[in-house]
């Protein structure tokens, strides 16, 4: 089995590539690779429960949860976390883990293929 690692780093709302993100997730999910993301800096925020809907829009939040739900393993900088007051797991949709540089180090070892954003 391949092992895909996605580091995000961007905000909810300010870019496509998150879209670009969860499609290319999903889509190696379904052909049966282990898949990782790994959110960092800004974007620690995609998880975040608070967001506000806006008409038809798909949160970020909601999207993630599909994906996680699917199998994906969703990791969130601890430190970006902190630093911008989003640390308490209650923040987050379920099943993020807090994670160190150190676990994306370990990831980045273990993963076949790795895709920044």
């Amino acid at each position: 089995m391949s092992s895909l690692v996605f580091i995000y780093k961007s905000s909810p709302f300010t870019e496509s590539r998150f879209d670009t993100l969860c499609n290319l997730a999903a889509a190696a999910l379904q052909k049966g690779s282990e898949v990782s993301i790994f959110f960092d800096f800004d974007g620690v925020f995609n998880t975040v429960i608070d967001q506000q809907s806006y008409e038809s829009l798909m949160l970020p939040k909601d999207r993630v949860s599909e994906l996680v739900d699917s199998g994906v393993s969703v990791y969130l900088c601890g430190i970006c976390s902190s630093v911008r007051g989003v640390k308490s797991s209650s923040a987050h949709i379920d099943n993020v883990k807090f994670a160190s540089i150190e676990v994306l180090s370990g990831l980045l070892t273990k993963a076949d293929r790795v895709i920044s954003f």
